[in-house]
């Protein structure tokens, strides 16, 4: 005689009771797996927000060191100007 190899209807409901339990624990491992990924890119953001503001007040104090010594040049140049004229030879008439 051969011998029966079906899945009965308790042995189906069986499986699916366990199955309905290995998902539940796989959504859960899959949503805090998410949380660690979202956490790792939102420090990864702030680090890189961060360099970049610190890129840009560099930049900013880099231009302003830059229209100052543009300022003290055309300050030294109009000096200059000034003596040049008080002290040049006047002309012979």
């Amino acid at each position: 005689m051969k011998k029966n190899n079906y899945a009965t209807k308790d042995d189906l409901k069986s499986m699916e009771k366990n199955l309905k339990g290995e998902m539940g624990s796989m959504k859960f491992e899959m949503k805090e797996l998410e949380n660690k990924l979202s956490d790792r890119i939102l420090d990864t953001e702030v680090k890189i927000l961060g360099e970049l503001q610190k890129m840009r007040d560099d930049d900013a104090a880099h231009k302003f060191s830059h229209m100052r010594i543009n300022d003290d040049i055309q300050e030294l140049q109009d000096r200059v100007g000034k003596i040049e004229k008080t002290n040049s030879p006047s002309p012979l008439i």
